[in-house]
């Protein structure tokens, strides 16, 4: 799910799985302005132990 906002506009039920955070903020000081090339580093750092755990314990529940 892609939710704009999501400090504000979390529906309560909704497990997060992985957030990217696509705010110049996030990557400006880094990348400038091509946040494609951060998009692209985030999948390098993503931690998909955790990720996968999320995902079966939200499939248990």
């Amino acid at each position: 799910m892609q939710v704009e906002k999501h400090n504000t506009n979390v529906y309560p039920m909704f497990r997060i799985l992985m957030v990217l955070d696509v705010w110049e903020p996030a990557y400006y000081m880094d990348y400038k302005n091509n946040r494609g090339k951060f998009v692209e580093a985030f999948w390098n750092i993503v931690n998909w132990t955790e990720v996968n755990q999320r995902i079966e314990n939200l499939l248990k529940s």
